[in-house]
């Protein structure tokens, strides 16, 4: 597994913990999010690269730390408010 890949690998380790901490199954917070429940599959397999914006949107719906993305995206920063 290359590098870049296994970042994706573990952000979408993250969001999947964040997720099934707050008792949330994947159905629900897809549908919270208006994603795809395959997308979101994606998303926590780190199938492929995420749009930054997609990414804040689930972090800050599940209280998740703002680093988590700022590290997986070093180039830019995301202002989630």
């Amino acid at each position: 597994m290359n590098a870049k890949k296994a970042e994706r690998v573990n952000l979408g380790s993250s969001i999947k913990a964040m997720r099934e901490s707050k008792g949330l199954s994947l159905t629900s917070l897809a549908e919270r999010l208006a994603l795809s429940q395959i997308h979101l599959i994606s998303i926590e397999q780190g199938r492929y690269e995420t749009r930054k914006d997609i990414l804040a949107k689930i972090i800050k719906y599940l209280d998740g730390d703002i680093k988590i993305l700022e590290n997986y995206h070093k180039s830019a920063l995301v202002e989630v408010n």
